[in-house]
């Protein structure tokens, strides 16, 4: 796998007491798998000191991980991501749960697709 396009993002999204995992509806019964894995990663890479709770809602808070299937642009590949932070907020949008699973942690400071 390649990454296709890098964009710095306009600050960095950070994990805090608030966070919690955001499954968009219509995507979250198949990125609950993937929202748990998330959740304990944050947890043992010390990005958080306990699991953030994991909900279902059309709308993320600030501070919240959003997880949501979607077309990315410039990709067939199942295993294809894009990785957004606007202001608070960072969404990871992937082609298939596959797409959603490859992608990097959700504390990198850059936006990123990528495509086989």
């Amino acid at each position: 796998m390649a990454v296709r396009d890098v964009a710095a993002a306009p600050g960095r999204w950070r994990p805090g007491a608030a966070t919690r995992i955001v499954l968009v509806p219509g995507s979250s019964g198949r990125l609950r798998d993937e929202a748990r894995t998330t959740a304990a990663e944050l947890v043992q890479e010390g990005h958080l000191d306990r699991s953030p709770q994991i909900v279902v809602k059309p709308h993320p808070a600030p501070h919240d991980l959003a997880l949501q299937l979607g077309r990315v642009p410039g990709s067939a590949s199942p295993e294809a991501y894009r990785v957004e932070t606007a202001g608070d907020v960072t969404t990871i949008t992937g082609s298939s749960a596959t797409g959603s699973s490859t992608a990097p942690g959700p504390c990198s400071k850059s936006s990123a697709k990528r495509a086989r």
